[in-house]
């Protein structure tokens, strides 16, 4: 290889060559290997294509790049025959190189991707295709250039009007189309309720009807996001369980994007003093979700829901369990036991939210994501990305409303109740987060005490190497434990 380089009067891309000469190498090791190949191949070599997934870990893939960077050799992501779901995630690592890249070479050349492999899974577990929500384009805000490569489709801009002009657009990595189409509401504003629309393989469109679910063999998935969330959190998930007639929903909470709390006082509560109204907050999200959910037809759904919003969807399972089929909790619990330290979580997010109304959303964020709870979170190629798109995407008032009114300290416990659920449950939590791998483990030991449930009917997953954001972190680990959940429901149901 070194003879022909030095022969090419062309600079040349290495591919397996890197890879397999750094098998094997440690996150010690791996920059110094990196660098003796590059300068053995200095002025040969312009680029180098990178496989995350051959190279076994995100570090090291980071590592790799930031070697390339440093030495002005252009990083580009390939795809290794992944599903959708993989797909998202290299495309998060994309758009990280283009960010590291493009601050280096000041964003004058264009960084494609090679992302576009999706037809060749006949595999594929889904009837949909993943968005890619600007995810793989801008070296940052002030870029000279832009590139996206999707499949066919190839853009190329320059200037700042490139950033503009793609905004609000949905790349793809194939031809199909996918999107979160709000069919519901309750009490105005409150709370709303998004169907996820992929877009058949045929061409003759299935017939939908707005806010009622298409009857199919099978349940359907009503996701729900945590603090600071939106639905679009769920899209690689949603992708890799919409197939075979699965219908999937998501719900925006209250305080998020354009939902308020303004809207959402019951008569009861509007009628008593403003303490009482600030403290049944959370009870009446969950009648509310409840409610929003049997109004709009979605019959006897399997609940997946993420910190915030799985600790509402707990509440919702174990009040009226005859409305559904199934339970898949996210790094969260059954709340705060004791009443004391439910106090002072009470007075802290009171706090907090004060801290939201003064300082602003984004100085928020910056705090907020300091907790150790986030580190492994912050380490992520997309964290900077999805924190700009939350600051851009909600406001301080209705953030401040959602860790007030929906805080665990407002929150009675559930954990006495889990020794009669009669839902079955699947709790999942990143190995890296220790306080909810115990949360996690405790649920389902009080959760199989139950007399409504087999044993096969509790299940606690620990996710290798992922944080308290599971699903944004390892969507690729989450969603295999979510299908085999799923499908388990739909064998107990057919043996019934």
């Amino acid at each position: 290889l070194k003879a022909f380089c030095d022969l090419s009067p062309v600079q040349v891309a290495i591919d397996e060559s890197l890879s397999d000469a750094v098998k094997g190498a440690t996150m010690d090791s791996v920059s110094g290997e990196v660098t003796g190949i590059l300068k053995l191949f200095e002025g040969s070599v312009g680029a180098v294509v990178l496989k995350p997934s051959v190279l076994g870990s995100v570090e090291i893939f980071r590592a790799i790049v930031d070697v390339c960077t440093d030495l002005g050799v252009k990083p580009i992501v390939s795809a290794t025959f992944e599903s959708s779901v993989g797909l998202h995630s290299l495309s998060q690592l994309a758009c990280y190189t283009n960010a590291v890249y493009g601050a280096r070479v000041g964003a004058v050349e264009a960084v494609l991707h090679g992302l576009g492999t999706i037809d060749w899974n006949t595999h594929e577990p889904s009837e949909s295709r993943v968005y890619l929500n600007h995810a793989c384009f801008g070296s940052h805000e002030n870029g000279n250039s832009l590139a996206i490569d999707t499949l066919n489709h190839t853009v190329e801009l320059e200037g700042d009007s490139a950033l503009s002009s793609l905004r609000g657009q949905n790349m793809l990595y194939d031809s199909a189309h996918s999107s979160f189409e709000g069919v519901g509401t309750i009490h105005e504003a409150f709370m709303a309720l998004h169907r996820f629309h992929p877009k058949p393989r045929s061409s003759s469109p299935s017939p939908q009807v707005e806010g009622a679910a298409l009857s199919s063999g099978n349940h359907p998935a009503v996701f729900i996001h945590g603090f600071l969330g939106d639905v679009t959190d769920w899209t690689p998930l949603v992708s890799s369980v919409s197939g075979d007639g699965r219908d999937c929903y998501a719900v925006g909470l209250p305080g998020h994007a354009s939902n308020t709390f303004l809207s959402g006082e019951s008569p009861a509560s509007s009628s008593s003093s403003s303490t009482n109204t600030f403290q049944n907050k959370f009870a009446f999200t969950s009648n509310s979700m409840d409610a929003l959910l049997q109004e709009s037809g979605v019959s006897k759904p399997v609940l997946v829901a993420y910190s915030m919003g799985a600790r509402l969807a707990l509440d919702m399972a174990l009040s009226r369990p005859e409305h559904y089929a199934g339970l898949v909790i996210v790094s969260s619990g059954p709340g705060i036991r004791d009443k004391v330290e439910r106090e002072r979580r009470a007075l802290k997010d009171m706090l907090l939210s004060a801290q939201i109304r003064e300082g602003g959303v984004d100085a928020f964020l910056e705090s907020w994501y300091e907790q150790p709870l986030f580190h492994t979170f912050r380490s992520a190629p997309q964290f900077e990305f999805l924190v700009a798109e939350r600051a851009a995407r909600h406001s301080k008032r209705g953030l401040a409303e959602a860790l007030s009114g929906l805080s665990p300290g407002l929150q009675e416990p559930l954990w006495d109740k889990l020794g009669r659920l009669s839902v079955p449950l699947c709790v999942v939590c990143g190995g890296k987060d220790a306080k909810y791998v115990d949360i996690s483990r405790e649920m389902c030991d009080l959760a199989r005490t139950s007399p409504h449930l087999s044993p096969g009917q509790v299940r606690c997953h620990v996710v290798p190497e992922a944080g308290h954001c599971v699903h944004l972190e390892a969507p690729q680990a989450l969603a295999p434990i979510l299908a085999d959940f799923l499908s388990s429901l739909e064998l107990e149901q057919e043996s019934k």
